[in-house]
C-alpha cells in the first residue's frame, strides 16, 4: 500500500476513536441517565429516594411513616414474580407449578396494595384539604404519564392498540 492510503486509514481511524471517546464523555459526564446513580446530588434533590423530596411518595414522602413491613411486601412481592418469570423461561413449562406461583404473586401483590393503601391513609390523615389534592393528584398525573409514555414507546408491538 501507498503512503497516502496508508495516511487515509490512519485518518479514519483516528476520527472513529475520537467519535467514541466524544461520544462516551458526553454520554458519561453530560446526559446522565435518571438511574444513574451519580444523579443522587445536592444538584439534583428531586430525584432522592426512600422518603426523601422525589422519593416514591413525592415532596410528601418525608412525611409517610417508615414501615419495614411495606418495604418486605415490596421485596417479597418482586422475589415471586422474579420467580414466576423463571419459571415460564423453563423448558418443558410445568403448568402446575406456574398456577402456584401465580397464585403465590398474586397474593402477595395483593398484600402488597393493601399495606400500601394502609399508609396512604396515613399519611392523608396528617394533611390539609389542599396538601391532600395537590399530593394525590400529582402521584396520579405522574402515574398516567408513565403508563402513556410505556404505551407509546411500545405500540409497534400492537398496532391496532388504541392509546387514551
Amino acid at each position: 500500500m501507498n503512503k497516502r492510503w496508508l495516511l487515509i486509514l490512519a485518518l479514519i481511524s483516528l476520527s472513529f476513536n475520537l467519535a467514541f471517546i466524544g461520544s462516551f464523555l458526553y454520554l458519561r459526564f453530560v446526559h446522565l441517565p435518571k438511574h444513574s446513580p451519580m444523579f443522587h446530588s445536592p444538584e439534583h434533590p428531586h430525584h432522592f429516594r426512600d422518603g426523601k423530596r422525589g422519593g416514591p411518595f413525592g415532596e410528601m414522602g418525608d412525611r409517610l411513616p417508615k414501615d419495614i413491613k411495606l418495604k418486605d411486601a415490596f421485596r417479597d412481592f418482586h422475589q415471586s414474580k422474579r420467580e414466576l418469570m423463571q419459571e415460564l423461561a423453563q423448558s418443558p413449562i410445568d403448568e402446575a407449578k406456574v398456577a402456584v406461583l401465580l397464585e403465590q404473586s398474586l397474593a402477595k401483590h395483593s398484600a402488597l396494595e393493601r399495606k400500601l393503601g394502609e399508609k396512604l391513609l396515613e399519611l392523608r390523615k396528617t394533611m390539609s384539604a389542599d396538601e391532600a389534592k395537590e399530593f394525590f393528584e400529582k402521584r396520579m398525573h405522574r402515574n398516567r404519564g408513565k403508563r402513556m409514555e410505556y404505551m407509546q414507546e411500545n405500540q409497534h408491538r400492537n398496532p391496532n392498540r388504541r392509546i387514551k
